[in-house]
């Protein structure tokens, strides 16, 4: 066998080379006279150091290792080079560029001259981390299992080779069924008390630890004796031969119940935290005052833009305190630093609003800051945590608001309407001086809220309109109402009030804001009309039927004397007579069409869907005689449906239609019915090829009695085009017409479809 020393120098190098790459260990030499340092390629690699950089100096070499550590180092080197004695230290940790430790042993020789002093320290250094990780978890395992049996946790021991478990008498208290001794049961017995939802996740987890050596730690539930549920961690190591094939299982049992509830219990916590944090838009953050790490929520983020990138600490991101007060207005700075400052030593309240760069779009937002610190027993701030919350919006909203409510006081200030506004939360109101005015009493007369409105208002109207206020804050129905309010002097006049309330996010009224506006004069007016029109139509009624009476007598004795003395009359009585006969059939028929236009307007409109050719056909019939005389072909297009009244459609489509026969000019008469609906609109016209007229004249065509052409001409009493008119305003609507002279003429009616309507 061949010595060290034997050996070439190559040899001896890949010796150490080899014993470098398989122990992690390096080799050092610090020159005390020139203080330089060698080091071997493993010390580097165990730095995380390149080798081409050369090995630093003492001081650079010593802060390598963790702050905590260089007092150590730094003793037991001085000490060294003090006494020429050696030094050594092990699990000092060293801070690698990249930011991860490592664990080292390193051990030293001090080298001396002839005359006694200090010439070098060599030594090794070996990257021990590994080996200190082991040690750790073995003496963890140690604790766990000393404080797992000084807690009286359950122990058991499953027999691969006959599937059988042994049961201590702790696991069997701690499951309710203690039998005075340990005793041994099939591991199928065993399982029995899990659920069965579990039991095969347990059995799984025990096959893979004993066939693939995959950790055995569990959580499940287990039924107790006493019937309840209680929770369960196992956890076991396998005892293997010299091949690896497990022989047998050693494990223990901890009743963890209270901890799962509590952990539950804080889950819930947490999640009703998250979701008002984030209901809310705030973020939170904390500060370490002593080393300014600043750590962030991801809903803080968010709200200013930062990018996530993922941290040591689950859905936290560090900053730097810096760079997020960087990004705050430069105008905000100064008043930002004063608060803290203020809060840090004279602990005033920190609450603050100011504008912040968001960092992905670069535009500025505001943000509400609210933070509170906390101080150690000498007084010193050593942490500050808080919550950041964007308020761009509701600084917007707040700017909008303040401009509109002046623009609103400008308003209400030049209109004749009260105003009132009503907290419903606090049930506090407001009425402008103007409402007061209204009523005859002075600003500051009437005390504002529902009692004293309550005894304004006329009792006939009270209920109506509490009821629609109710329905109102209820289910949104347009609060419009006309009700009589008590003047001061004891009069009731009649005001128009209206209102709309303001809804939070979980639908409950909170607010609402309305008017009163005078109405009593137009009211009178109104009601006068409607007395007058009342008077009218009993004028009409009357009037039409003294008219009929007598002109019924004329039209009957001139047709029974043509049809008696026609031949015993001249040619000049004979005129006269027809004269006389043409004059009461046009006077009746005027009568007829004034009644019929004077009772459109106390008509009740029952609008329903009408097939249009069945419509057709009913004023084919009425226009029988005519259409035979005259020959006249209708056409229907379109769809075959419109919303409208059946009685008034028929009697709007007999005028058109009659009109159309009747300005035929001559010709036999062609006409056109189309109809065209949408989501919106029904639409029915009417097109004919007759005489037409000229648009210039068209404003006077639907006036009663209106005409555009000679009574001697076309016969006709100037009503019908009227009543067309007035028909269309009752369903809402309204018709057009025009045409060419010459080439005929064409009326539309549009009619509103129902949906339309009730949205209006």
């Amino acid at each position: 066998m061949s010595r060290l020393a034997d050996l070439a120098e190559p040899q001896i190098r890949e010796i150490l080379q080899l014993t470098e790459q398989f122990g992690h260990i390096g080799f050092w030499r610090l020159d005390l006279k020139n203080q330089t340092i060698f080091w071997s390629d493993a010390v580097f690699d165990i730095h995380g150091l390149p080798v081409e950089g050369g090995p630093p100096a003492l001081g650079d070499a010593i802060n390598a290792y963790h702050p905590d550590d260089v007092p150590k180092v730094q003793k037991a080197v001085d000490l060294a080079m003090e006494t020429g004695t050696g030094f050594e230290f092990r699990d000092a940790r060293i801070v690698r560029p990249d930011g991860t430790i490592r664990r080292v042993y390193s051990k030293g020789e001090c080298r001396l001259d002839a005359d006694g002093h200090p010439l070098e320290v060599v030594g090794i250094f070996q990257d021990v981390t590994d080996d200190f990780e082991s040690r750790k978890l073995a003496s963890e395992a140690r604790e766990r299992l000393e404080l797992l049996t000084a807690s009286g946790a359950g122990l058991w021991e499953y027999n691969v080779a006959d599937n059988s478990v042994l049961v201590s008498r702790a696991l069997q208290r701690l499951l309710g069924n203690d039998r005075g001794q340990p005793f041994t049961l099939p591991l199928e017995d065993f399982l029995e008390g899990i659920p069965d939802a579990e039991k095969s996740k347990v059995w799984q987890a025990l096959f893979n630890h004993v066939r693939a050596d995959i950790p055995y730690l569990i959580e499940h539930r287990a039924k107790h004796a006493d019937g309840r549920t209680i929770w369960l961690r196992s956890r076991g190591i396998a005892e293997r031969d010299e091949i690896g094939r497990a022989l047998r299982v050693v494990g223990t049992v901890e009743d963890i119940t209270k901890e799962k509830l509590d952990e539950n219990a804080l889950k819930e916590a947490h999640s009703r935290f998250d979701l008002a944090v984030a209901g809310a838009s705030v973020g939170i953050w904390e500060i370490e005052l002593p080393n300014g790490r600043m750590f962030v929520s991801d809903r803080l983020k968010e709200i200013t833009g930062a990018p996530v990138i993922a941290s040591e600490e689950a859905d936290r991101f560090v900053w730097k305190p810096d760079t997020f007060l960087s990004n705050i207005h430069p105008d905000d700075q100064p008043r930002m630093a004063a608060a803290i400052e203020a809060h840090l030593t004279r602990k005033e309240v920190f609450e603050q609003q100011y504008r912040y760069r968001h960092t992905g779009t670069g535009e500025w937002i505001d943000v509400m800051v609210r933070g509170q610190a906390e101080w150690d027993e000498a007084g010193t701030p050593v942490r500050m945590a808080g919550s950041l919350e964007d308020v761009t919006d509701r600084t917007r909203f707040v700017s909008a608001l303040a401009a509109s409510e002046e623009r609103f006081e400008l308003a209400v200030a030049g209109a004749t309407v009260g105003i009132w506004d009503w907290d419903i939360v606090e049930d506090k109101s407001y009425w402008s001086p103007l409402f007061a005015e209204l009523l005859g009493y002075a600003p500051g007369e009437l005390v504002p809220n529902r009692e004293t409105f309550a005894g304004l208002i006329h009792p006939e109207d009270n209920d109506a309109t509490f009821e629609l206020l109710d329905r109102h804050l209820s289910e949104g129905e347009l609060f419009t109402i006309e009700y009589r309010l008590r003047h001061k002097s004891g009069a009731y006049r009649w005001f128009l009030g209206s209102g709309k309330a303001q809804i939070n996010a979980d639908g409950t009224p909170v607010r609402m804001v309305g008017s009163i506006q005078d109405i009593h004069d137009r009211k009178l007016a109104e009601e006068r009309l409607r007395m007058a029109n009342l008077d009218l139509e009993r004028y009409a009624s009357v009037v039409s039927h003294d008219l009929q009476e007598p002109l019924r007598k004329i039209s009957q004795f001139s047709s029974l004397l043509n049809e008696e003395y026609a031949d015993k009359l001249d040619g000049d009585a004979s005129l006269y007579l027809d004269f006389l006969i043409d004059g009461a059939t046009r006077m009746g028929q005027l009568i007829r069409d004034m009644l019929d236009y004077s009772r459109l307007g106390e008509f009740a409109l029952k609008v329903e869907n009408i097939p249009v050719a069945d419509c057709l056909t009913d004023v084919k019939l009425a226009l029988g005689s005519r259409i035979e005389e005259s020959k006249a072909v209708f056409k229907l297009s379109g769809e075959a449906e419109i919303e409208a009244d059946p009685v008034l459609l028929r009697q709007l489509l007999q005028n058109l239609l009659s009109n159309a026969i009747k300005f035929s000019g001559g010709k036999t008469p062609e006409v056109e019915i189309e109809v065209v609906r949408d989501a919106s609109w029904d639409r029915i016209t009417v097109r004919d090829q007759g005489i037409g007229f000229d648009m210039e004249r068209a404003d006077r065509i639907f006036e009663m009695f209106g005409r555009l052409h000679r009574r001697d001409q076309i016969a006709g009493t100037g009503v019908g085009l009227a009543m067309c008119q007035r028909i269309a305003e009752l369903h809402g609507g309204r018709i057009m017409c025009a045409s060419v002279p010459g080439e005929g003429a064409e009326f539309s009616v549009s009619f509103p479809r129902r949906n339309m309507a009730l949205a209006a």
